[in-house]
């Protein structure tokens, strides 16, 4: 499985990153969508059989911004 997006999220401009427990449903930051996009151009193309995502916000959010979103498979197992 292909896994971009780390355990840790920088919850504001800083370059210090913190852990965001699970049960905490925060939005994506701007450097976040940045990174999706980046994600999305990398894997443009290619074709995945299966797409699963978390529910949370951020990472559902990462999902659509790197174009996967319409096929992707909402699984709380995915959550951090």
């Amino acid at each position: 499985p292909i896994r971009e997006i780390p355990e840790v999220a920088a919850l504001d401009g800083s370059r210090g990153l913190i852990r965001i427990p699970p049960e905490l449903d925060v939005p994506l930051t701007p450097r976040g969508e940045e990174e999706a996009r980046a994600v999305g151009a990398r894997l443009q193309g290619q074709d995945f059989s299966l797409v699963l995502c978390s529910p949370l916000e951020r990472a559902r959010r990462t999902c659509e911004i790197a174009g996967f979103l319409p096929q992707a498979i909402l699984d709380p197992e995915c959550m951090e």
